[in-house]
């Protein structure tokens, strides 16, 4: 962060932007200490259906 301050938190979700980055979620994804998801475009482009299943099913999982 540019800000150098640090924010603890339980989970992250990294939304940003009109397009898939998946270079961006892969270092997110390396960076995590615990387990981690990648869902919807991030994955590959798709329908918001299917990208909300997606993410249902990564939260399931979670608990």
């Amino acid at each position: 962060m540019k800000s150098g301050k640090f924010i603890e938190a339980d989970t992250v979700v990294h939304a940003v932007g009109m397009s898939a980055n998946p270079n961006d979620a892969f270092l997110l994804c390396q960076a995590a200490p615990k387990q981690y998801f990648l869902t919807g475009d991030c994955v590959r482009p798709r329908k918001v259906k299917e990208a909300v299943h997606e993410g249902y099913h990564a939260a399931m999982d979670i608990l």
